[in-house]
């Protein structure tokens, strides 16, 4: 647990633990296999996003990876699906 005092560095403050840890953590070998992103949206929209990541997908992470692969689709192949989604009842 961050924060909490262990080892020698017991009975130091919080802060001083913390930051300790953080720079084990920035000069250790540990490397990310993602990258952090921060989007901003209106927030009736991020409410729909909230909504439906619940529903469809374990995370909001998830959900924004899906929105840019099928972003990414060809248009043709996105028509397709939009077409058949509209004849199905």
């Amino acid at each position: 647990m961050l924060g909490t005092p262990c080892g020698g560095l017991s009975g130091r403050p919080k802060d001083f633990v913390d930051h300790q840890i953080a720079e084990v953590i920035q000069s250790s070998n540990f490397m990310r296999t993602t990258k952090v992103n921060s989007i901003t949206m209106p927030p009736d929209l991020a409410k729909q996003a909230e909504a439906l990541a619940k529903k469809e997908n374990p995370t909001m992470s998830e959900l924004m990876r899906e929105a840019l692969r099928r972003y990414q689709q060809p248009p043709m192949l996105f028509d397709l699906r939009e077409y058949i989604r509209q004849l199905a009842p």
